[in-house]
């Protein structure tokens, strides 16, 4: 999933950035855990900032009744987050997210077609 958001690292905010974020997790019963992925962001400025996930939790706001739009909240902590303007250094994130998923009727089945996530992550390296 793609997403535009507000990242503030150490040195502040900085618009306009844009990240790649692949967010695995469970959802059978709300609330659901986040169980891996990864997060990239490219900021305007040329520095990549990239970790993985390791815990977190997805809760569901919106169900989406009759094949609509549904969403989630999402919370979740980074680790191994390294930055190429600071080689070497290691360090955390921590994600607060809108999740949501878009869905349509297709030969009488309900089927998610797209998602997105709209949030912040805070970064310390």
């Amino acid at each position: 999933m793609q997403a535009a958001v507000v990242a503030e690292d150490v040195d502040g905010p900085r618009e306009l950035s844009g990240w790649y974020t692949s967010v695995d997790h469970t959802l059978s019963v709300s609330p659901g855990s986040v169980t891996g992925g990864l997060a990239e962001l490219r900021r305007i400025d040329g520095v990549t900032i990239q970790g993985d996930f390791v815990a977190g939790t997805v809760v569901q706001t919106d169900p989406g009744y009759n094949c609509s739009t549904e969403t989630h909240i999402v919370t979740a902590h980074l680790m191994n987050v390294t930055r190429t303007d600071q080689p070497g250094a290691v360090g955390t994130a921590y994600l607060t997210a809108t999740l949501t998923h878009f869905h349509t009727w297709i030969f009488g089945s309900c089927w998610t077609y797209s998602a997105k996530v709209d949030g912040t992550i805070t970064v310390t390296v």
